[in-house]
């Protein structure tokens, strides 16, 4: 097989050396068509020698993880604020166990966001 300099994906070295034609090795396949068009998928071989689903490795595309998050969080925000907007700001410690919390954001939004450098307003 030739290597295709223009469709190349990024690897670990132990993946890469995963990869051959036996069973319980892995394939690489350029998706030309769909969501996917234009990314690398693996799929790994079973022992018989038969080929598996494809999967995309998104740890390789951090831009299209930091992308879905803002875009899941924003939509989050808005369905949120639409049906609070009366509420006052958050306050800066949690509610008592008898009260309600003031916010639906969870523990993962708010690192992610941090991480990400993504503030609501």
């Amino acid at each position: 097989r030739q290597t295709d300099i223009d469709k190349l994906t990024a690897t670990s070295g132990p993946n890469n050396r995963a990869v051959g034609q036996n069973p319980r090795q892995w394939e690489t396949l350029y998706q030309h068509t769909g969501p996917h068009a234009g990314r690398v998928t693996w799929r790994l071989r079973c022992h018989d020698g038969l080929a598996g689903t494809p999967r995309i490795n998104h740890a390789h595309h951090p831009a299209d993880l930091a992308r879905n998050t803002i875009n899941h969080i924003r939509d989050k925000g808005g369905k949120r604020s639409a049906r609070h907007e009366h509420d006052p700001d958050p306050p800066d410690r949690p509610a008592k166990p008898d009260q309600p919390s003031k916010t639906t954001d969870s523990q993962v939004d708010r690192r992610l966001c941090t991480r990400l450098g993504y503030t609501v307003l």
